[in-house]
């Protein structure tokens, strides 16, 4: 049995523009605290975060602790912030290493989060993301743009 595949015509070629290319898969971008940005181990889980989830209509925890993070290097957060930030912090060593390192106990004080708490995370969670769908648009536009011309 022979292997042959027939070359496409040039005609095929010529016609076949910018249009029947696939495009660059744009991943959202990782929304930290204007000048600040998150330590690179966080950038590059909350990269491998984006390529597990595809229909998502919300940022993550992980999203919301690197915000934090950032937002903690610029000024000192509220007492309610911190309790937020703890909590999804607490999440993430846990996650991590099963167990609250020594030296980290004071985590173990935010396991739960009341009502108001939670609103206003989940209230951040929600600008992240519409933060990063705003990016996306702007980098899809830029490449329209680039293949237009």
């Amino acid at each position: 049995m022979s292997s042959y595949r027939p070359k496409p015509s040039r005609h095929y070629a010529k016609h076949r523009g910018p249009r029947h290319q696939p495009q660059p898969q744009l991943r959202p971008p990782v929304i930290s605290h204007p000048g600040w940005t998150p330590p690179n181990h966080l950038i590059e889980e909350i990269k491998a975060e984006f390529t597990k989830t595809q229909d998502r209509r919300t940022a993550s925890d992980l999203e919301a602790m690197a915000y934090l993070n950032t937002a903690s290097s610029a000024a000192p957060l509220s007492e309610q912030w911190a309790r937020i930030y703890f909590y999804v912090s607490r999440k993430y060593v846990l996650g991590k290493f099963k167990k609250i390192p020594d030296g980290m106990e004071f985590l173990d004080e935010c396991k739960t989060l009341g009502p108001d708490d939670m609103c206003e995370l989940n209230q951040l969670k929600d600008w992240i993301f519409k933060k990063q769908q705003a990016e996306l648009e702007k980098a899809r536009k830029a490449l329209r743009a680039k293949s237009t011309s």
